[in-house]
């Protein structure tokens, strides 16, 4: 097996995926849908707020959201995950308000970055020219840098 080594000092520009590498989107996407959790009947013991339903809750997600991709390749996020959101709700059998699917589709701004990355970006932007990969719209992009990646310079997106 070789070993590579790289010479930080020949090197000009990190790139970096922003969610799930510098937001850390999953606590505010279980908390908008343990909602429906909490919307199945007491009896169901899918209710509790235990691990287990936070997988359920997170496979549900990842599963439907890979379909809706599937299906409607050129759909801006936003709608995505509010159609994801409808469907999770379906799948649960629980009732959702059309304005709770619209919130959690727009919510994607206001995912907190992780505790380190505004500080570390700020000193990775001193010594390399940072770039965003992104796959999201411009408005939830632009939401995620003047909200939890304020103070983050990126030279390009």
């Amino acid at each position: 097996m070789a070993t590579y080594i790289i010479d930080f000092t020949k090197v000009k520009a990190l790139f970096f995926d922003k969610y799930a590498t510098l937001i850390d989107w999953e606590p505010a996407m279980y908390s908008a849908l343990s909602a429906h959790i909490h919307a199945l009947p007491k009896s169901d013991g899918r209710r509790a707020d235990t691990l287990e339903n936070r997988q359920a809750l997170l496979r549900a997600h990842a599963a439907n959201e890979k379909a809706v991709e599937a299906e409607f390749p050129t759909m801006p996020y936003p709608k995505i995950l509010q159609t994801v959101y409808g469907r999770i709700a379906s799948q649960f059998a629980v009732n959702f308000k059309e304005e709770d699917a619209v919130r959690f589709g727009h919510s994607i701004g206001e995912w907190a970055a992780f505790p380190d990355s505004v500080a570390a970006m700020q000193v990775l932007g001193k010594h390399y020219k940072l770039f965003a990969l992104r796959n999201v719209d411009n408005e939830s992009f632009g939401r995620t840098l003047a909200g939890p990646l304020k103070g983050v310079k990126f030279n390009g997106i």
